[in-house]
């Protein structure tokens, strides 16, 4: 473990590829890029339906019935599903559909899926029509990319087309926008941007030399680039259309079921057979592949969850919410897979172990970068908590901070094998004999995980009183306990979160702000998903439904839905999240509150040996950190890119992607050497920085309190 002085800055940032401002690829495949695969076994068939919904309906905590909102929801989900990109209807057959579909849910209820198998025939008429359009406007000889088109990215935030002409006119601003995705891609590819990036003076060691990774080079469209860059648009629009005919019907029936649930709110879901053994795959991490779970989104297969332990993870190539948009192996040509089925891009990422897959990623809307990843089998060593010491000095005193990095709370309901809690307990018993001098625990990277661990991880820094409360579907409210009254650790306590800090991370974050027993640092609120899931199985063949069953709540009353939990001191954000979290998500369930349930003696009052966490010393420990965010130029860096792409409100100019160079070598981050430990990130520097100012200052405030309390009347 390695000492660190407080005078340096050793905070170092993952290496970042050169950006470029890329484009949303054509618009497509609802039905073919998200619908869940076919059946094993009993293929999904309309007279199912029904019963699926039912189990759907009695378990949901909010709706039991279907009613005239559910009803509105589920046309409002389905035409997203079938239709994200609006490229395929216009308005008035937009409208005209949504009328059809407002009995959908009565008919398919009663065994009537008419509605879903004209669709299932419709749709793939649309995406030949359109790739037809296209094959025509970059096949004409006077065609070139326009540098000027703009386009408005999320297809939320931009109009359906009322006309043909409209539309005609969107199909040649996405067209113009992919065009000039491929020609970069393609010149990256080719070298011809690694020579740019050199007669701009960066340095011979290409993109892992920090010089060149800062490099611009600007594209020239040649007609070869053009040429190859049109081939492999069609060929694209082509494999799309494909799919699109080939497309089951219970396929359809999945999409529109898996609709339904989702109408219901977020977090609900139906998973068909192959869907949910790869579920199945991930929670048992046997898999042999990057180490992250996907999502389908807007045609997109977006990074949802960095699983711990795994390759991604350990090379901190990906984020989540970056979207993958290609995929090559080894050495081999990138392949588009933008509106690609979900499964059919995993099957593409997934391989042998030690052989490399490169992504190209769109990040953060306008940023685009290579990332290269070493396949490897998931290590659940590497997914526990670990604990290093780092020595900070303020003034004369070399103080000695434990880091806690607690990536998920993992662990099984069968008691016998490894949990969370139990390594946890460990390492906190490790830090008190190491005699440490306060403790920073990490959750900004941790997306949840049992509850049963995050209850009694809370526990270890409190006394015995309730920690988190769910209410169920029938309004019970079950408080759940600290289950013993011992304090593993009662030193000062700072806990890093971050938008990324979800579910279970937000059940611990919010207890220990409402016991006030620590400090909480990072972003301004964690994700704010409040809600409890279960996994009901169905008969082989028909997969399983995901449905929300319950609500959690802080010991303060108030759930951490939406909300989430507020951090006492706030660091500038990597990335821009402000519409990031749960309150973002179509159709997310209310917030609530109940009756506080915080037990006083659980945080020891004045008698408690930690620090108090008074007004005047959380003031003080804030302007510390911002004057050191403000020095500091890894925050500076966020903060701008933050506010560039703020004013870019989301729209890109083709202009932009010819101007920026893609990375001229994989931007993966170097691996440390066996034995030596990654660097901070710059969150989690300050992180340690400000435990150092809670440990000195707060330590007055401790003396101060406990001389208070002796020199006390009796």
């Amino acid at each position: 473990m390695k000492p660190m002085n407080s005078k340096q800055n050793p905070a170092k940032r993952r290496p970042r590829a050169p950006l470029l401002h890329g484009a949303l690829a054509l618009a497509a495949a609802a039905v073919l890029a998200s619908l869940p695969g076919p059946a094993a076994a009993t293929e999904l068939s309309c007279d199912r339906i029904p019963d699926l919904m039912r189990q759907f309906l009695q378990k949901h905590y909010q709706f039991n019935t279907p009613n005239d909102e559910l009803r509105a929801r589920v046309v409002d989900t389905f035409l997203r599903r079938l239709d994200p990109g609006k490229t395929l209807y216009l308005r008035d057959e937009a409208t005209a559909l949504e009328k059809r579909l407002q009995g959908v849910l009565l008919d398919v209820s009663e065994g009537n899926c008419a509605v879903l198998r004209e669709l299932h025939e419709d749709v793939p008429r649309r995406y030949a029509a359109m790739e037809r359009y296209i094959e025509r406007a970059v096949s004409r000889d006077d065609y070139a990319i326009d540098p000027n088109v703009t386009l408005v990215i999320d297809p939320e935030k931009r109009a359906r087309p009322a006309t043909v002409e409209e539309r005609n006119a969107l199909y040649d601003r996405l067209i113009d926008f992919q065009m000039a995705n491929y020609a970069v891609a393609l010149a990256a590819e080719s070298g011809a941007l690694a020579d740019g990036a050199k007669d701009d003076g960066a340095k011979a060691d290409g993109a892992k030399d920090e010089a060149a990774d800062a490099s611009h080079a600007t594209i020239e469209v040649t007609p070869e680039l053009l040429e190859k860059a049109r081939q492999r648009l069609l060929k694209r629009q082509a494999l799309q259309t494909k799919r699109a005919k080939e497309t089951k019907l219970e396929d359809m029936y999945a999409s529109f079921l898996d609709s339904f649930a989702r109408a219901l709110d977020p977090h609900s879901n139906y998973l068909s057979q192959d869907v949910f053994d790869d579920f199945t795959i991930q929670m048992q991490l046997s898999l042999e592949g990057i180490g992250v779970s996907l999502t389908y989104k807007d045609g997109y297969s977006v990074v949802d969850r960095v699983i711990p332990g795994g390759a991604t993870a350990k090379q901190k190539a990906l984020e989540p919410g970056d979207k993958i948009i290609a995929v090559a192996q080894e050495d081999g040509e990138f392949v588009d897979v933008v509106d690609m089925d979900l499964r059919d891009v995993v099957r593409l990422i997934r391989g042998p172990r030690d052989t490399t897959v490169r992504l190209g990623v769109l990040r953060d809307e306008n940023a685009r970068l290579n990332v290269a990843i070493v396949r490897e089998r998931i290590d659940l060593e590497e997914s526990a908590a670990s604990l290093r010491v780092e020595e900070i000095e303020r003034g004369d005193k070399k103080l000695r901070l434990g880091f806690v990095d607690l990536p998920s709370f993992y662990g099984d309901h069968n008691p016998a094998k490894r949990q969370s809690s139990r390594d946890m307990r460990k390492l906190l018993k490790e830090a008190k004999q190491e005699n440490l001098d306060g403790l920073v625990l990490d959750l900004s990277r941790n997306g949840g995980g049992l509850l049963e661990n995050a209850v009694e991880i809370a526990g270890l820094f409190v006394a015995d009183g309730g920690v988190v409360a769910v209410k169920d579907t029938y309004g019970k409210l079950q408080v759940m306990h600290d289950p013993d009254d011992a304090i593993a650790w009662d030193g000062p306590l700072v806990v890093l979160t971050s938008r990324f800090s979800a579910s279970a991370s937000e059940i611990v974050a919010g207890a220990m702000k409402d016991y006030h027993r620590a400090l909480l640092v990072g972003d301004d609120h964690t994700f704010g998903k409040g809600t409890v899931q279960s996994m009901v199985r169905q008969p082989p063949g028909l997969g399983a439904i995901k449905v929300t069953t319950a609500l959690f709540f802080r010991p303060g009353g108030v759930s951490t839905q939406h909300e989430g939990v507020a951090s006492d001191l706030t660091l500038p954000a990597e990335y821009d999240v402000d519409e990031f979290g749960e309150k973002h998500q179509p159709y997310s369930l209310a917030t609530q509150q109940v009756a506080p349930f915080v037990e006083a003696h659980s945080a020891g009052g004045e008698s408690a040996p930690w620090p108090p966490l008074t007004t005047d010393l959380v003031g003080e420990l804030a302007q510390r950190s911002a004057e050191r965010v403000k020095a500091t130029a890894e925050f500076q860096e966020y903060e701008r890119e933050v506010a560039e792409a703020r004013a870019r409100g989301g729209i890109v100019a083709v202009r932009d992607i010819l101007s920026r160079s893609m990375p001229t070598e994989d931007a993966t981050p170097e691996e440390p050497e066996d034995g030596e430990e990654h660097e901070l990130t710059a969150h989690q520097h300050e992180a340690l920085e400000i435990l150092a100012d809670y440990v000195t200052l707060g330590g007055h405030a401790l003396a101060d309190n406990r001389l208070s309390s002796a020199n006390a009347p009796n």
